[in-house]
Order: C-alpha cells, then sequence, then structure tokens
C-alpha cells in the first residue's frame, strides 16, 4: 500500500491516443497531488496505465522500461538514490516533483553537481495548467526545469555547470519562429499548442543556449543559419 492510502491502482485510457510513454509511476508520497489529477496528469501524456510505488526499490527491471516517473524529492536522502533515478531516467522519463514542503537541499546538491541532467523538476502546487503543460513537454522527450530551481543553482555561491540536452525539434520549431518575431500567440496559433506551452518551450530554450530574452535567442539562431 502507497502512503496515501490506497493500494496501486491502474487507470485504462478510453481514448485511442497514445503518448510516447504507456504508463505513468509515482514513485513515493504526493499529498498534493489527489488521484483525480493523477489521472488528468496521465491522460495529457498519453498514458494508458498508472501505478504507485512507495520506494525506489519497489520499482522492479521489468517496470523500468517505456514508463514516464514522476518522484518524490523526498527520496533523495535515500542511499544510491540520484543512481537510481538516473537509471529510471536510461529507460525512459523521469522526473523530481517537490513542493514547498520539500526540503531543497538534496536537490540543490545532486543537481549542483551535475547529476541528474536527463532528469526533469517538476513543482507542484503551480496551476494544473501549467503542470499539465510540464508533463506534456516531459512526454515529448524535452527536460523540464521548474524556473525556481534554475534561479536557486544560479544564485548560490559556488556556480554550478548545468547540463541540458540540445535542443528538441519542437524547440528549434519554436525558436525559429521567434527569430521571425513572431509573438507567442502566433507561434502556438502556427503549432497548434497553447500559448503557455509556447512560454514553457521559450523558458526553456532561453535556459539551453544561455541568453535571457527573445531579442538574444533570435540572434543565436540566426548566427547558425549563415
Amino acid at each position: 500500500m502507497s502512503k496515501l492510502g490506497v493500494e496501486p491502482f491502474h487507470y485504462e485510457r478510453t481514448t485511442s491516443g497514445q503518448g510516447a510513454y504507456a504508463r505513468l509511476h509515482l514513485i513515493g508520497s504526493f499529498p498534493s497531488l489527489s488521484d483525480r489529477s493523477v489521472l488528468h496528469l496521465a491522460s495529457a501524456a498519453g498514458c494508458r496505465r498508472v501505478q504507485r510505488f512507495e520506494a525506489l526499490g519497489d520499482v522492479g527491471a521489468a517496470d523500468e522500461s517505456g514508463a514516464l516517473t514522476l518522484i518524490d524529492a523526498e527520496l533523495l536522502g535515500a542511499a544510491g538514490a540520484v543512481e537510481r533515478i538516473e537509471a529510471l531516467a536510461d529507460h525512459g522519463a523521469a522526473a523530481l516533483c517537490y513542493d514547498a514542503a520539500t526540503d531543497p537541499a538534496p536537490l540543490r546538491r545532486a543537481l549542483g553537481a551535475g547529476r541528474l541532467a536527463s532528469v526533469s523538476v517538476l513543482k507542484l502546487g503551480v496551476s494544473f495548467e501549467e503542470l499539465m503543460s510540464a508533463i506534456d513537454l516531459i512526454a515529448g522527450g524535452s527536460t523540464y526545469f521548474a524556473p525556481e530551481i534554475v534561479a536557486a543553482l544560479l544564485r548560490t555561491d559556488k556556480p554550478c555547470e548545468l547540463r541540458f540536452d540540445p535542443l528538441t525539434e519542437r524547440e528549434v520549431e519554436v525558436l525559429s519562429r521567434v527569430a521571425q518575431g513572431k509573438s507567442n500567440k502566433a507561434v502556438a496559433r502556427d503549432l497548434s499548442i497553447t500559448e503557455h506551452t509556447v512560454k514553457l518551450h521559450v523558458h526553456h530554450i532561453h535556459r539551453k543556449i544561455g541568453v535571457c530574452n527573445r531579442t538574444a535567442a533570435a540572434g543565436w539562431y540566426l548566427s547558425r543559419q549563415s
């Protein structure tokens, strides 16, 4: 039984859509995430099945492959947790989840040491639209970092080297339109996505290429087209 007091359960999607990951796994306690919210997130990610686990060690080898895994950041304090989480990310997609009550020190230490580079970081307690947009990006192959985590790392006395994946195909599509001077609303219309999702993409692009505004991002893109 999980810490939420419910047995691991399965959710079969009623639509015909299929995401990149057929399964959504939750590891740890998520008191701020209701079962109903979990089902909505699974649907947004195209997952057909949801299962909960209490600890990282409860996930067997057969469960690792092809899953989108959300992990309670409180579990980072356990021995071998970083290595286990990295292994989960290698076999699917993984995201560490935290909220206002989470001790941020283990997460900052791991990221500051250059670990968990392919693991996304989600903040719970944000608007459901924002959370669903982030899940959609992760399910599509992007690595998402909550803005305040990046800001906190950059404010540390010992600057850390953040390692990120190169731009995804979708991020290149967004950046090419930003370089044309298009607004977020116009980019969203072109790509048939929400304006909020465009904002998330732009934020990730800025972080990955090391710029702080749209003009610099456009210049970065155009300088590589010649």
